[in-house]
């Protein structure tokens, strides 16, 4: 009986331990099928990533391009608003360069005359003894011309002048590159054809070397001066230095840039060649 009772307890154990392995071997069938699921899965999300990787990759190349070329326009239009060129350069270089050479023979275009610099020049006169009046004639000096002048002071006291060394006796500045063609521009343009009786400027103002001088009568007919503004009216000089040769050149430059010349008769001017022959007449001098 306690053999039987044995054998049945074990035949019991042998069972419940079959049970078990193959509890077991399920579980680990399952758990295998889990991980191939799971490994596939992770295999398609690492391809995803990839994918996405690859075309965050080419947008950023895109995103860069873009980028640089921006930055690439605001440079040239930093450049180009930093050196703006001037109305009155470009018809120098796209109309007075051509003419030039057409009429003077120039083989080159080197050759064809320039503008090399303006000096413009104002007394002070009796600003001399105010510094108010001489701060008033350096400030509408620097509306004109967009730029600060230099005073100049006497160098010796000269008694029949009443003029102590060191006073102040004038100012002057000098303009080049775009600052100076932007001021010859206003000044045929605006300042000019504003001048009281304005028929022309005189031809016959050359040094003979190419370089024109003028002059003007007052600070006023400048659109940047305010009349209220003005406590006295003040002229100026205004002298235009070339690189021509002489005044036939220096008179062609200028004309084609827009000087306004009066206009010449026979190599003078009509203003003087009347003004002569109506003297000649009263005189009675006749040739």
């Amino acid at each position: 009986m306690a053999v039987a009772a044995t054998s049945s307890l074990a035949l019991g154990a042998v069972s419940s331990l079959g049970a078990v392995n193959a509890r077991l071997s399920s579980r680990v069938e399952n758990v295998g099928g889990e991980k191939a699921h799971l490994g596939s899965k992770f295999e398609a999300l690492s391809l995803k990533c990839g994918a996405v990787r690859r075309s965050n990759g080419s947008f950023q190349v895109v995103a860069q391009a873009q980028a640089a070329a921006a930055a690439a326009e605001v440079a040239e239009e930093r450049t180009n608003t930093a050196n703006p060129v001037s109305r009155l350069k470009s018809i120098y270089l796209e109309k007075v360069v051509p003419a030039m050479k057409e009429e003077f023979k120039y083989t080159n275009s080197m050759e064809v005359p320039y503008l090399k610099k303006i000096v413009v020049n104002c007394g002070v006169g009796e600003a001399a003894q105010n510094a108010k009046s001489l701060e008033s004639t350096i400030r509408d000096l620097s509306l004109i011309t967009g730029q600060r002048p230099v005073t100049t002071r006497a160098k010796k006291a000269i008694a029949g002048f009443k003029l102590r060394e060191g006073v102040p006796v004038g100012v002057y500045l000098t303009l080049r590159g775009e600052v100076m063609y932007s001021f010859l521009d206003r000044l045929m343009n605006l300042a000019l054809p504003r001048t009281r009786d304005f028929q022309g400027v005189n031809a016959y103002s050359f040094d003979g070397k190419g370089n024109y001088t003028l002059g003007l009568p007052e600070q006023s007919v400048f659109p940047e001066i305010r009349f209220e503004n003005i406590d006295k009216e003040r002229g100026m000089d205004v002298c235009i230095m070339t690189t021509a040769k002489n005044d036939a050149e220096g008179q062609k430059l200028l004309s084609l840039l827009g000087m306004p010349f009066k206009d010449s008769v026979g190599g003078r001017s009509a203003s003087s060649v009347k003004k002569k022959a109506k003297n000649m007449y009263k005189t009675g001098k006749r040739r």
